[in-house]
């Protein structure tokens, strides 16, 4: 599906029904580096994925597009598909915009899962993050070791970190199945936040 949202067009998928679960690729990748998530959690969840503007299907970007740009682009894309608060996932460059969206939608965040990615430089994630966060590392992953992921969790108030054995750049896709269940367990019993709703 394609829509128009700020003035832009934006691929994305949506499947499922019920709490929307919102995946963030890094740069470079598309919407299809979730899919092994999207048949996954469709079955209980509202399940969404975009191509982020520029990248993808989308039209490729005129320039470079700062985060907060981006996040404006996706919080107009769930405002125009009505979703209400999601738990918005975010891979690398993926979860720096999921970083950018948390401080300028809070409202419209539920639970925060950041994937191999280490904490921006020079700065703190965090005096926003007030809502569940899952920070989930592959163990072999040569651009961000698994203690840089666990400095980026130590940021965060109450953030849960899960080394993936055996997973590298893309855990999500590499090992899929350890990885679903990783967050299916954090949605059903890591949080409080989001128990209720699983």
């Amino acid at each position: 599906m394609t829509t128009a949202v700020n003035g832009i067009q934006i691929a994305y998928t949506d499947e499922g029904q019920g709490l929307p679960i919102f995946f963030l690729h890094d740069f470079h990748l598309s919407r299809g580096v979730w899919s092994k998530q999207v048949d996954e959690f469709k079955t209980r969840f509202r399940v969404i994925a975009p191509d982020m503007p520029g990248f993808g299907v989308n039209e490729a970007a005129s320039g470079p597009l700062p985060m907060h740009r981006i996040a404006e682009d996706l919080h107009a894309l769930l405002e125009h598909l009505v979703t209400g608060p999601v738990i918005l996932a975010g891979h690398a460059m993926g979860g720096l915009v999921a970083l950018a969206f948390a401080s300028a939608f809070p409202r419209f965040l539920r639970g925060l899962v950041l994937v191999g990615m280490k904490a921006p430089e020079g700065e703190t994630p965090v005096p926003n993050i007030r809502v569940p966060t899952l920070v989930i590392a592959g163990s072999e992953d040569p651009l961000v070791p698994p203690a840089e992921a666990e400095a980026l969790a130590r940021l965060i108030p109450g953030a849960q970190l899960n080394v993936i054995p055996k997973a590298g750049r893309l855990v999500a896709f590499e090992q899929a199945v350890a990885f679903n269940e990783v967050v299916r367990n954090w949605l059903a019993y890591g949080s409080n936040g989001l128990r209720q709703h699983v």
